[in-house]
């Protein structure tokens, strides 16, 4: 799809960077899509926010997600932007992120964030990890932490072999 990763702010779980999508970005986006009810995104959305599932902020997201035709921005944090990505077989696709890219300050994120993200690739794209490293290492954020050499190092042998 349209749009880039981008690391930036900080996360509470792996530390570093957090992933965003900047649907602004004139490069395209690996993903992975997984078949949720309204009311699953908004309770995921919510707990990468650190809110109660179910709550207040999930059901006004789920609420949202009918007449989001382009993005709808709900406030200023983290993942309190709903961007519909298209269409999948019939069925509209949304992500959450960041309203606001352009103000966040890259950051390079975690060997362990991102070898997670690496495995995610290489299931979902077949992907190699030359190719995984090529396409993290071109994302904003990794650059300050990464070279490519030390990206391979520190995702060679759990994210795939080949190239």
């Amino acid at each position: 799809m349209p749009g880039s990763v981008v690391f930036a702010g900080a996360s509470k779980v792996w530390g570093g960077g957090s992933a965003f999508y900047d649907r602004s970005a004139p490069s395209e986006v690996a993903g992975r899509a997984y078949l949720l009810t309204p009311d699953q995104l908004g309770d995921v959305a919510a707990q990468e926010m650190w809110r109660e599932p179910g709550g207040p902020f999930a059901l006004e997201l789920a609420g949202l997600l009918p007449d989001v035709v382009e993005f709808h921005t709900m406030g200023p944090g983290r993942y309190e932007t709903v961007v519909c990505l298209g269409e999948l077989d019939g069925r509209p696709m949304y992500t959450v992120t960041h309203g606001t890219i352009a103000d966040l300050a890259p950051v390079a994120p975690t060997a362990s964030y991102l070898h997670w993200i690496a495995t995610g690739l290489v299931e979902a794209h077949g992907w190699g990890i030359e190719r995984v490293v090529d396409y993290l290492h071109a994302a904003p954020g990794v650059r300050l932490g990464w070279t490519p050499g030390a990206l391979l190092s520190a995702l060679d042998g759990g994210a795939g072999g080949g190239g």
